[in-house]
């Protein structure tokens, strides 16, 4: 049987807000999608919820959303026309599941296989 993954649909204004954190920014990196894209994933967001007048981004790197001194997120604050909460993502499983070799490292050794 397979475990059930916490799924849930977003309200109307979650996905408005989600696009239009993309298309800012788009917007920032004047049009570039390459550069836009790449530094949307590097945000690392995991999840956002609209709730009692709050934006709240739950994220892996709140720093690069946030910006030099807060810069970036004054600005978005003031696109998106809301106020925002960040919040980390305290998840370790991607520095988990990140491959790398290690030199002297026996994999069967440590399985004991």
């Amino acid at each position: 049987m397979n475990p059930e993954f916490a799924e849930r649909s977003y309200t109307k204004e979650e996905e408005k807000f989600a696009r239009d954190i993309g298309y800012f920014v788009f917007e920032k990196h004047k049009k570039d999608i390459h550069e836009a894209i790449h530094e949307l994933s590097s945000y690392d967001i995991k999840d956002i919820r609209y709730q009692d007048d709050y934006l709240h981004i739950l994220l892996g790197r709140p720093g690069l959303i946030i910006g030099a001194k807060g810069e970036n997120i004054t600005k978005l604050i003031e696109y998106l026309k809301c106020k925002i909460n960040i919040v980390e993502s305290k998840c370790k499983l991607k520095n988990l599941l990140t491959c790398f070799t290690y030199t002297g490292y026996d994999m069967d050794m440590d399985l004991n296989m």
